[in-house]
């Protein structure tokens, strides 16, 4: 008998536990739900931009980032400003030439590695959606400054509407489950979707970038861009020299870039003299 009603305790507790525990989902469901905003989403109607697997299609002109430069201004036209900029990496040692091509009236910008002669980004310039009230990308004053001035590195006119990744339509819209369930992962503030190349595509795999809006509720697209890895070969004499710098207050047994820092030390002296590694 004891042993029944001390399972009959058991039992009614756990149920209330389970209970309690529904109530709380439920609530916190009908919470985020609350916040949910319905809108009607739409794609853009002048620049259309779709996205199957690794393959970018514009205003159905399909595009990828294995094609050539000749090919992607063949596709998004020749109505751009072209801009020069010239990156630093590897601590400002290593020079990184890029090409900007900006459509001022479509609100889109492509960026193009020199080096390594292909496209690495595609950043549209969405503007601010009438749900996000955390900050304003700019001012009145900052947008017709930048209206005037002809060395901007950033398109004149925002981008309208949405774009279409697989079937989802994504724009300067509130985040909902649609959108969350194709997101590769999230950072900080930015989600990822993973645009993998499928059957039959020669294209090169590439990050959708969406940067949400950091404390507005609900959660809403601030940013949306495409990005290919590329990656710029630093000479090994700069390589060295960095390593070598990196070590100079740093303990022999002590391992930077995958070697110990007494082999570092070495293979500088021997290749710049034991005078230049001692200044």
């Amino acid at each position: 008998m004891e042993i029944f009603q001390h399972c009959s305790v058991v039992s009614i507790a756990k149920k209330i536990f389970v209970l309690g525990l529904l109530l709380v989902t439920g609530c916190s469901d009908a919470r985020q739900q609350a916040t949910l905003v319905k809108v009607e989403k739409k794609l853009n109607a002048q620049h259309q931009i779709k996205v199957d697997g690794c393959q970018i299609s514009y205003n159905n002109k399909p595009i990828d980032f294995n094609a050539s430069l000749a090919d992607w201004l063949k596709v998004f036209g020749s109505d751009y400003r072209k801009k020069k900029y010239m990156e630093y990496i590897y601590e400002g040692k290593v020079e990184t030439p890029k090409e900007y091509y900006i459509y001022d009236d479509a609100g889109i910008r492509l960026i193009y590695d020199v080096n390594n002669k292909k496209m690495e980004h595609v950043g549209l310039w969405v503007g601010q959606s009438k749900w996000n009230k955390d900050f304003a990308w700019e001012t009145e004053e900052q947008y017709q400054t930048r209206m005037k001035n002809p060395d901007s590195f950033q398109a004149k006119q925002n981008f309208k509407d949405a774009i279409q990744v697989e079937d989802v339509i994504v724009g300067a819209y509130p985040m909902d489950q649609e959108i969350r369930s194709i997101s590769r992962h999230r950072r900080g503030t930015s989600y990822y979707i993973w645009a993998k190349c499928k059957s039959g595509q020669a294209g090169e795999s590439f990050d959708i970038n969406l940067s949400t809006s950091y404390d507005n509720d609900p959660e809403v697209i601030d940013s949306i861009s495409f990005y290919a890895m590329r990656t710029t070969a630093v000479p090994e004499d700069v390589a060295l020299k960095q390593r070598y710098e990196n070590c100079k207050n740093t303990p022999e047994d002590e391992v930077l870039y995958g070697k110990y820092c007494v082999d570092v030390r070495k293979q500088y002296q021997e290749k710049f003299g034991k005078e230049q590694a001692e200044r």
